[in-house]
């Protein structure tokens, strides 16, 4: 049985440490979101406000991944 992910977009609304973060949907829904390996050169551009990508997997929607950032961001 595959699993499929969800995909939505976040607000970053608390940074944890380096590679983990507390964001908030649309929804107003909040969550913890980490990065993986290959989005780890983000981890020095996790700024509050900033907007990101995330990947939730149905199961659990209380932590989700970072894919990857929005244009008009903060930080670039």
């Amino acid at each position: 049985m595959a699993s499929e992910t969800l995909r939505a977009e976040a607000l970053i609304v608390e940074v944890l440490r380096p590679g983990l973060a507390r964001v908030e949907l649309a929804n107003r829904y909040r969550l913890m979101a980490h990065t993986t390996k290959r989005s780890r050169g983000l981890d020095g551009r996790l700024v509050v406000g900033n907007r990101l990508t995330v990947e939730l997997s149905p199961f659990d929607l209380s932590v989700s991944r970072i894919i990857g950032e929005l244009e008009n961001n903060l930080v670039k």
